[in-house]
């Protein structure tokens, strides 16, 4: 709500969203660092995204944030880690939608 870069990403993630909300081996959590519901229900809906929202209860474990905003983890359907990107980026391209059908259709 108040991260200037993780606001610039955000409709580049729901384009990314859009695009594999209806399968259902793909979930994409969105976390509130702030924890405070009430003032991301309402950035939500200002911005007209529908992206599923969670805020964590306890610390989020160091190996997946470090402490820099926007961070974004992919893991894979075992639970590893197949990506980590600190800072922020475009996720309406092509490239990372073949990075996750890639990591969907890995063993």
């Amino acid at each position: 709500t108040w991260c200037g870069p993780c606001i610039a990403e955000m409709p580049s993630i729901q384009k990314l969203y859009d695009k594999f909300k209806d399968k259902e081996d793909i979930a994409f959590v969105i976390l509130e660092a702030e924890s405070n519901k009430d003032k991301a229900v309402k950035f939500m809906t200002n911005k007209k995204l529908d992206l599923p929202v969670y805020f964590p209860t306890g610390n989020i474990p160091s190996e997946f944030f470090r402490g820099s905003l926007p961070t974004t983890v992919i893991f894979d359907k075992n639970g590893n880690v197949a990506h980590i990107t600190e800072g922020m980026a475009d996720y309406s391209g092509d490239d990372i939608v073949d990075f996750l059908n890639e990591v969907r259709n890995m063993k």
